[in-house]
């Protein structure tokens, strides 16, 4: 059904709209993407695993041995750095994060090592990392590299080593992107385009940059650098499953417990539906009763939901689903309505007729 959806999107000989059928194929099927880019790095040593506890907010030290979580870390405020995926491997920890943090995080890890016995190297460029999404991301990874189907059932929480050929392998594991299911692959450097023709070859279909921005902001996920930065608590940035409410003791939890208390944040992010707005002409500012009542950080056309999305920090009283906002667009304002996130589990109608 998904290989004939797909060879329709195809009929009378014209390509699809730009990331249509990227979209189609991570809601449907599979859909995957190069995320090599991505900073990554290596923390060994024998107090590796004490060192990210005291500083990350997922419980990283009961992690086994090839065991992934992701997590965030804060400053002393409660407010994000960083934010990314920590796997325990035989020889230390492997991070990976954004791009742009690939000197940030390494220097403020670096800041807390002190006399502990702990090591610190740059592995951007050691490591391939290829994301698949959609609901049969699972499938076609074990497919793409001959494993049964049990290789990745009831992983959660760890990672299995995979053979891509005969001399070199890749760490499969759950990617944790809000509202959708997705399977990432660690291999070493440059062995993006072999995995890369084994998972096409396998049935998902290669996406861009743009189309996982639309997908990550589907899915209600947050990106460090656009949605959260040194001015976002962590609890406004919709990122609750990289926070352990169980463990000791890390820098930033002291805020983090008392807003749990409290119950809420001042502000939050929440979803916006903007109809046919056109994405390039979206603006910052969202307002209620002409008062500036929060602000848009990332927008994307859904070919999926049929409409403009978009997320935005609204204050608190502004952020139920249905509250009705203006948002600066062209010039002018236009309608939005706040809905929850992710989009894709809010019964919002999309524009392939699968509801």
């Amino acid at each position: 059904m998904f290989n004939n959806l797909l060879q329709s999107e195809n009929t009378g000989g014209s390509p699809p709209p730009d990331g249509r059928t990227v979209q189609i194929a991570a809601h449907m099927g599979a859909a995957f993407f190069d995320l090599s880019s991505r900073a990554k790095m290596m923390v060994s040593g024998g107090d590796a695993s004490a060192l990210l506890q005291s500083l990350a907010t997922a419980d990283v030290a009961s992690l086994p041995v090839h065991g992934v979580c992701y997590t965030a870390f804060l400053n002393p405020t409660g407010h994000v750095l960083a934010d990314g995926y920590v796997h325990r491997l035989p020889e230390g920890y492997l991070l990976h994060t954004e791009p742009e943090l690939r000197e940030q995080l390494p220097a403020y890890l670096r800041r807390y090592v002190l006399r502990s016995k702990v090591a610190i190297s740059d592995a951007t460029e050691a490591w391939a990392l290829i994301l698949v999404v959609g609901p049969l991301s699972g499938r076609v990874v074990c497919a793409a590299l001959e494993q049964p189907e049990t290789s990745l059932a009831e992983r959660d929480g760890r990672q299995c080593w995979m053979p891509v050929s005969e001399d070199m392998g890749a760490l499969a594991f759950h990617w944790q992107m809000a509202g959708a299911s997705g399977v990432g692959l660690l291999a070493p450097a440059g062995a993006a385009p072999v995995l890369g023709a084994q998972v096409a070859a396998a049935g998902a279909v290669a996406g861009t940059a743009g189309d996982l921005d639309a997908l990550r902001i589907e899915g209600g996920t947050p990106r460090y650098g656009r949605d959260m930065d040194e001015s976002t608590l962590a609890l406004e940035a919709h990122i609750s499953r990289a926070i352990s409410e169980t463990k000791g003791c890390y820098v930033g939890q002291e805020v983090v417990a008392r807003i749990l208390a409290r119950g809420h944040c001042n502000r939050a992010l929440v979803g916006l539906l903007l109809g046919s707005a056109d994405p390039g002409q979206v603006e910052s500012a969202v307002t209620a009763n002409s008062k500036s009542v929060g602000r848009v950080t990332s927008v994307a056309r859904s070919h999926w939901l049929g409409q403009t999305i978009a997320l935005a920090y609204v204050r608190r009283q502004w952020a139920s689903p249905g509250s009705a906002v203006q948002v600066g667009c062209g010039g002018g304002t236009i309608q939005a309505t706040v809905t929850e996130l992710p989009f894709a589990s809010s019964g919002q109608t999309n524009e392939v007729g699968t509801q």
